[in-house]
């Protein structure tokens, strides 16, 4: 769909229906940072996991199962 299609279609606007979207903007960057960094620290966990050569691939597995239920 072409863009200035889009910012002429009043209806599809979500941003014109609101006086001021600033704080949810705000809110919106804050939580993707946050998720960006949790991402990056279990990926760094998985990959030293992965990278450990006196585990047994059963406890490797075990493991990284372990991360995902989030300590469980």
């Amino acid at each position: 769909m072409n863009l200035s299609k889009i910012l002429s279609d009043k209806s599809s606007c979500v941003f014109k229906n609101k006086p001021s979207c600033i704080k949810e903007l705000k809110e919106l960057a804050s939580s993707l940072g946050d998720r960006d960094t949790i991402l990056k620290k279990d990926y760094k966990a998985v990959k030293n996991i992965i990278n450990d050569s006196n585990l047994s691939n059963a406890q490797k597995i075990n493991k990284i199962k372990f991360l995902i239920d989030g300590g469980k």
